[in-house]
């Protein structure tokens, strides 16, 4: 499923002047901290970031950074095939 903001009581979405990390980026309505990954093939994304409570399997919920892609660029082609779009890493 995607990720959904707006049906989560805890998102938050992270300002550009936030004291919590350094935002590389202003992105979307210029409020907002964001980020570009562009790759040699010049495929890539754009995102803000958001900070929300994580739970996997059954561990106390813990406050977790991460990306909402607002842009993709396939150039030309589909960013990533449907089967590995939107995997997730954690450390």
């Amino acid at each position: 499923p995607l990720y959904n903001p707006s049906s989560s009581s805890t998102s938050t979405l992270i300002k550009c002047n936030s004291t919590k990390l350094d935002c590389p980026t202003c992105a979307a309505n210029q409020n907002q901290c964001g980020y570009k990954i562009e790759y040699e093939d010049k495929t890539g994304y754009s995102a803000v970031v958001f900070s929300d409570l994580l739970s996997i399997g059954g561990f106390k919920p813990v406050p977790q950074y991460f990306g909402g892609m607002y842009y993709e660029n396939g150039g030309g082609y589909p960013f990533e095939p449907a089967p590995i779009d939107g995997i997730m890493g954690f450390a």
